[in-house]
């Protein structure tokens, strides 16, 4: 009996808490629901308020759903955050701006504004369409002479903008996506500045190579027909060397890995009582100004007398240590435009900086190649540190390793100093890595044996690097010491860094700021401290 009244009082107790939590919950949904009353109330009460003193706040509120179009306002994508504003400016008939799908980039020949300019007509039709976009890479030689740059810009003549001509008119783009870069998933894996050269460029894009080659593993077909199709259609100082399959989410600029770029030197800049050559070879040099520059035939004289000139054991071994000390991550801040000290994308990754053996070319003349291996550079980079290790070679009591150039590198003591930019004819970019991409392709892909490596640096015996060795020294190289005997570009640099630069800078580095004081007050220690120590001991 005792356990039958046991069991009836816990069932009892059981029951009753449940009806406990039962109204509990009743009572706080109650309440809930009266605090939500109360707060929409009170939310109503101050909406009355704030209508009654601005009548219009009801017509602001619907204007800011509208954007400039009339329609309603869209969450802006990644892509398009990234577009400058400026990146299209309107139609000449008074477009809207930012129509990035209507409107051709004002930098495309599709521009009638471009076309006009630069005298070039399209085809009426483009009846040579291929059909089956796959994504491809080129692999691109030219001579930057006669452009403005490699990235596409308005009314300047570039080379993104000769490229996409030669596809369009090879039936490789459609009509619609002409002038519409981001349509063809358009990538770089790096830009060039005015007058710079390339025999390596690499650019990724969505090409129609046609639908029946689309599933097939034709790498001669790509080589050779989609090749010189756009070969056939772009200027003479512009080659398409290779065309190569790629995955689709393939990008020429992210998926880079290294980048190595060339810089030649002709040795006589190193020549030294330059000063003392140009007082005697010009007699008329005392009574001119410093800033006033060389004429023509004054640059033809002294090429003369200093075209035999050969660097020094000494010299090409300061040189070489220079370059070095730019191996490692350093900050370049000092290297480029319009960078504040201690910015963090002033930091940049040098893999190594060689010079090699000097070479005499067929006019007499010596020349250094000089290779740099990176990740990325900023605008500018190589030209200024290729122009500071020179000035070290050249004013080794003024311009020191361990005093300014570490000075211009320095990343706990970030300072504004001016350097010099050594002049752009001397440098190409050279060859462009993608040993990441190859990795992740070969590890999972399943289309991966319809798609070869981007690895022409490996394949020296292949037609491709034949191709590129002859277009780099007998293109490239050649324009660049052609074009020095021409113009004498780095006679007239010697000239301003001697009578010019070094006048006015002689490369003053700055004092430290405060900050950095103080930061080297806290990292040594003190007298007083020192003395401190010294007396306990």
């Amino acid at each position: 009996m005792k356990e039958d009244t046991d069991k009836r009082s816990r069932s009892r107790s059981k029951e009753g808490r449940r009806d406990k939590d039962q109204n509990s919950k009743r009572d706080d949904t109650t309440m809930k629901e009266g605090d939500k009353r109360s707060r929409s109330e009170e939310g109503r009460k101050d909406r009355d308020q704030h209508n009654e003193r601005d009548d219009t706040a009801p017509k602001k509120r619907k204007e800011r759903k509208l954007n400039s179009y009339g329609g309603k306002k869209k969450r802006r994508s990644v892509k398009e955050g990234k577009q400058h504003p400026d990146w299209r400016r309107g139609s000449e008939e008074g477009g809207e701006p930012n129509e990035r799908n209507t409107i051709p980039h004002i930098g495309s020949y599709a521009s009638p504004k471009m076309r006009e300019l630069f005298d070039v007509s399209l085809p009426e039709e483009n009846d040579k369409r291929l059909g089956g976009k796959r994504k491809v890479a080129l692999f691109i030689g030219y001579l930057g002479t006669e452009y403005n740059g490699f990235q596409i810009n308005e009314n300047q003549r570039t080379i993104q903008s000769e490229v996409e001509l030669a596809l369009y008119r090879a039936g490789l783009l459609q009509q619609s996506n002409f002038g519409f870069p981001h349509k063809y998933a358009w990538s770089t894996s790096g830009r060039t500045d005015k007058g710079v050269h390339a025999c390596s460029q690499v650019c990724s894009l969505k090409l129609e190579i046609g639908t029946e080659h689309c599933d097939t593993a034709d790498v001669e077909y790509f080589r050779t027909t989609i090749k010189d199709r756009i070969n056939e259609h772009l200027p003479d100082d512009i080659v398409i060397l290779d065309v190569v399959r790629t995955t689709r989410n393939f990008s020429a600029k992210t998926s880079r890995s290294l980048v190595r770029y060339q810089y030649m030197i002709p040795s006589y800049i190193f020549k030294p009582n330059f000063k003392k050559l140009v007082k005697k070879e010009l007699e008329e040099k005392d009574d001119r100004p410093n800033s006033d520059p060389l004429a023509p035939e004054e640059v033809k004289k002294l090429r003369k007398k200093l075209r035999k000139y050969r660097i020094t054991p000494d010299q090409l071994e300061l040189l070489r240590s220079a370059l070095q000390t730019y191996d490692g991550t350093k900050a370049y801040h000092n290297f480029t435009r319009s960078m504040d000290p201690g910015d963090k994308a002033s930091s940049r990754y040098i893999v190594e900086f060689k010079a090699d053996a000097p070479v005499i070319r067929e006019d007499g003349t010596e020349w250094i190649p000089t290779r740099v291996l990176g990740q990325a550079f900023l605008m500018n980079q190589i030209r200024k540190m290729i122009a500071l290790a020179c000035d070290v070679v050249n004013f080794n009591d003024i311009a020191t390793i361990d005093g300014t150039m570490e000075a211009a590198l320095s990343r706990h003591n970030p300072i504004r100093m001016i350097l010099p930019i050594a002049p752009a004819e001397g440098l190409f970019l050279d060859m462009s890595v993608y040993s990441h991409y190859n990795e992740r392709k070969n590890r999972g892909s399943a289309s991966k044996d319809l798609i070869e490596d981007l690895d022409w640096i490996n394949q020296p015996s292949s037609k491709v690097m034949k191709k590129w060795k002859d277009f780099k020294e007998s293109v490239v190289q050649q324009k660049i010491i052609d074009q020095e005997a021409e113009e004498g570009n780095f006679i007239i640099y010697r000239y301003q860094q001697t009578f010019v630069f070094m006048e006015k800078h002689e490369y003053d580095i700055p004092p430290p700021s405060d900050a950095t004081k103080k930061i080297k007050d806290d990292n040594t220690p003190s007298k007083e401290k020192e003395t401190k120590t010294d007396s306990k001991k």
